[in-house]
């Protein structure tokens, strides 16, 4: 060896020391790539520079704060299709794909297949569907049963008109009555009678009664309730008095109450008949036979003070 080759070896160490670091001793650097190692000198207390997240490889496993320059930078990551919805809910589910935020392939289509309403979207809640109200009433024209008449709809009060004005699929319920016929104006209406259903009874003239006041009644003729001779008032069920003439068109010509047979008034044989001073007084007919309804015989209507009988001519009441 020459003396030569000594001096050119001591040159070349005190150049590699030189080219070490000159900051304080070896510690990690406050840089991206904190804790990292570097391969051959310890890490320098100096700043990190300024190509923390460039686009080579990490140098020796440390930890980048961001993408190095990756198909990601700048927004749009994403792990989960929730990351990715928007405010507007009537662009559609947006999707994760790959890592990157894709919108929505089915934007909402908001179509209820309803002429009745008004099909929209709003942003916060989605599809709207507005019931169309034609006549401004306050129901839309999906519940409402006639939308161009404004006093008809759901809740309004039914009238007697034969329309349905609340829309419940009913025409003047509870409000209709149901007439009968009454020739005579008594109040009843004989036992066969047809009836008319109406808000109010039709005129007299269409009862068919061929008397000179028909009316029409509502009371319903019942096997106990009717009228056995319509064209007599005295006539009907419930008549307690009576009539020595026979009834008008009577079914049967003395039956007043309508029982379908002829009870007399007076029945009984009169008597005046004294004992020990006293006189005992039976008012009825002087003969043992009753008279017939309307029939006319003497009738022992009370006793003298010698208790002798009263006698005067009385006709035969029935009902």
């Amino acid at each position: 060896m020459s003396i030569r080759t000594p001096i050119v070896l001591a040159a070349l160490l005190a150049l590699i020391a030189g080219c070490g670091d000159d900051d304080a001793p070896a510690t990690p650097d406050g840089g991206a790539d904190a804790g990292a190692v570097d391969a051959a000198l310890p890490l320098d207390s100096g700043p990190v520079d300024a190509g923390s997240d460039d686009a080579g490889p990490s140098d020796g496993g440390g930890t980048d704060s961001g993408f190095d320059g990756g198909p990601f930078d700048g927004g749009g990551f994403c792990t989960t299709d929730a990351e990715c919805q928007n405010a507007d809910r009537c662009d559609g589910e947006e999707q994760c794909v790959d890592g990157m935020c894709a919108p929505s392939e089915a934007p909402l289509t908001c179509d209820d297949l309803m002429d009745c309403t008004t099909d929209s979207c709003d942003a916060a809640t989605g599809c709207v569907y507005t019931p169309v109200d034609g006549d401004g009433d306050g129901d839309g024209a999906c519940t409402d049963c006639n939308d161009a008449d404004p006093l008809r709809h759901s809740g309004a009060t039914e009238a007697c008109d034969a329309e349905d004005n609340d829309c419940d699929d009913a025409i003047d319920e509870m409000l209709t009555g149901t007439f009968y016929p009454d020739c005579d104006g008594d109040g009843w209406a004989v036992e066969s009678a047809p009836s008319v259903d109406g808000c109010t009874a039709p005129t007299p003239g269409a009862t068919g009664c061929t008397t000179a006041s028909p009316v029409w009644t509502s009371r319903p003729p019942q096997f106990d309730d009717f009228d056995c001779a319509d064209g007599d008032t005295r006539a009907h069920t419930g008549v307690t008095g009576f009539f020595t003439t026979p009834a008008v068109d009577g079914i049967v010509a003395f039956d007043f109450d309508c029982d379908y047979s002829e009870t007399p008034q007076y029945e009984a044989q009169g008597s005046c008949v004294g004992s020990a001073g006293a006189c005992t007084t039976t008012t009825g007919w002087q003969s043992a036979t009753v008279p017939a309804c309307g029939a006319s015989a003497a009738f022992i209507a009370s006793c003298s003070a010698a208790c002798a009988p009263v006698i005067e001519t009385r006709t035969q009441g029935c009902r």
